[in-house]
């Protein structure tokens, strides 16, 4: 409807007053007065247009129309709502629908008739049926069940549908045919690079297969694994003759240079195990409270131990029981004099196995005090972690398996994902060492760092541990204010719930010092609760899905 805005101010529809002063006859009161009537009229005209706009466009609207607005006012089935172009349409809703006033809603017309309209709001399911054809058709993409799948991947988890953003992910699903879309959808809304080493460590994660301090057994019994084939192999090929010496032999396939293991096997067992240990540590900064191994193991063992070991120095140490780890390892490899029997017999020895279990636990694992100390303490271990793994794997690479191949590179990636991951999110994951048992603890805060709303001072996270003694618990935090403190402790039977009643006094206490107001809940977990989820509990934690009625946003010209 065109509407001329000159022809509505002619001589007939001003009066008499107004007019003089429009003919240069009055006063200024009279200028003010026809200024402000003007304004009045201007106004009036606006709203008439603005609502026979809304009107006229209701009218001419058919059954299964749709169009979305804001809701600016809403009473039992009467509903007003504020259009893109600045048009607020009225109408009756279809229905008891839940709608609250300033939601951005997508409606379709249910009927129309005689000018009463009745609309009803449409559901994310229903609206991405319609959004994903016109993204696909953007996109110039066939409208298959995989590229559906992408669009509604991206629809779930509230990002860009666009062209550009639709066109690169089935780019990466079809060089991951195997990965699941949600897991790609993910990465890219992370800013994670898309390859196969950080799709490995996510879905590990999902599964809660990517614990450092399972990988850190398998470190341990991988390489004295290792050990035994290097040494054991060479017997195999005894009795060989010069015709036989080309022959592949199969039991020597997972060794890149089998025939030097054939020739010197304990020397390449000692150089391998004195790379581990050199390599462990090589970290100046690490400051290890360096137990004597009288403290670490039985007395038996350490007899046992004497009997098997030739370096003299050596042997009168491990009589007084003063030695350390490091020094056992570094005067026991240093001069290389251990003969293939003697080597085969002490990497199987219990007391080595427990000695290089605690030299796992000194230089690879977190003490509570380091945890508590700082956040550097906590970003220097990572780094200590990654520098000893690569420096291993580099020097050992020569004669090494694939199972301890594995292991470390699965190391390696785990804390190379977590640098990834804590660009966005605030997660850690630490294998803790106390003075009589051990376990892995994870700490998943429960806010993105990008988001403006983040506030340090007012966070929500979960401290997961898997305790030796303890067995699975979740503390639940809830931070306000920068010190008032809520804890819900969630342990796995009563005994751990007595246990930790009877202690929390210490740990109020301490918090307490530490400036905190603390409030303490526990609970012992029941089939009911729902297990945490990596996914849902955490990486889309920040994603609103409870709004069944949002409206999704297509940009066509990205």
């Amino acid at each position: 409807m065109a509407i001329n805005l000159s022809s509505l101010f002619n001589n007939q529809n001003i009066n008499p007053n107004l007019k003089a002063e429009v003919n240069g006859e009055g006063n200024k009161t009279q200028t003010n007065n026809l200024s402000n009537e003007i304004n009045n009229l201007k106004e009036v005209i606006t709203s008439d247009i603005t609502k026979n706009s809304g009107i006229t466009m209701l009218k001419n609207m058919l059954v299964g129309d749709t169009f979305t607005g804001k809701i600016t006012n809403i009473n039992n089935n009467a509903i007003s709502i504020l259009l893109n172009s600045n048009t607020t349409i009225n109408a009756t809703l279809k229905g008891d629908v839940p709608l609250t006033r300033g939601s951005v809603v997508t409606f379709m017309v249910e009927d129309n008739n005689n000018g009463q309209i009745q609309i009803k709001p449409l559901t994310k399911d229903v609206q991405a049926d319609a959004v994903v054809n016109k993204a696909l058709e953007a996109a110039n993409l066939p409208v298959n069940e995989k590229n559906i799948n992408i669009v509604k991947e991206l629809l779930n988890l509230n990002m860009p549908i666009n062209a550009k953003q639709i066109t690169e992910l089935a780019k990466q699903w079809a060089r991951y045919p195997d990965t699941n879309i949600n897991t790609l959808a993910n990465l890219n809304r992370l800013n994670i690079p898309i390859n196969k080493e950080n799709i490995g460590q996510f879905e590990a994660y999902k599964q809660f297969d990517a614990k450092l301090e399972k990988s850190l057994e398998k470190f341990e019994s991988n390489l004295i694994e290792d050990l035994n084939t290097i040494l054991n192999e060479s017997d195999n090929n005894k009795g060989q003759t010069s015709k036989t010496t080309n022959t592949t032999d199969t039991n020597f396939s997972n060794i890149e240079n089998p025939e030097i293991i054939k020739s010197n096997p304990e020397t390449q067992a000692s150089k391998m195990l004195k790379s581990v240990v050199n390599n462990l540590y090589n970290d100046p900064t690490n400051e290890i409270k360096q137990k004597p191994i009288k403290e670490l193991i039985d007395k038996k063992d350490i007899e046992a131990l004497i009997n098997t070991v030739d370096n003299k120095e050596l042997k009168a140490e491990l009589k007084k029981g003063d030695v350390n780890i490091k020094d056992f390892f570094t005067k026991l490899l240093e001069n290389g004099n251990l003969n293939k029997d003697d080597l085969s017999k002490l990497i199987n020895h219990k007391g080595f196995k427990e000695l290089f279990h605690e030299m796992i636990n000194e230089t690879m694992k977190l003490s509570p005090r380091e945890f508590q100390e700082s956040e550097e303490q906590i970003k220097n271990f990572y780094k200590r972690i990654k520098k000893n793994i690569e420096g291993i794997e580099n020097e050992t690479k020569e004669n090494i398996t694939p199972n301890f191949n594995k292991t470390v590179t699965s190391i390696k990636e785990n804390i190379n994902f977590m640098n990834e991951l804590n660009k966005n999110l605030l997660f850690m994951q630490m294998p803790i060492k106390f003075s009589d048992s051990e376990g892995n603890g994870e700490l998943y805060v429960f806010t993105n760092k990008k988001n403006v709303a983040y506030d340090p001072d007012n966070i929500t996270a979960l401290l997961h541990l898997d305790m030796e003694h303890l067995g699975p618990v979740d503390i639940f935090v809830k931070l306000t204010n920068g010190t008032n403190l809520n804890t819900n402790f969630v342990l796995e039977s009563d005994e751990m719930l007595d246990f930790v009643y009877s202690n929390i006094d210490k740990l109020e206490k301490r918090l307490s010092e530490l400036g905190y107001e603390t409030h303490f809940e526990m609970k012992v977990s029941t089939p009911e609760d729902e297990p945490f989820d990596f996914v849902r509990d955490f990486i889309e934690k920040d994603i609103n899905k409870d709004n069944s009625f949002g409206q999704y946003i297509f940009d066509i010209k990205a």
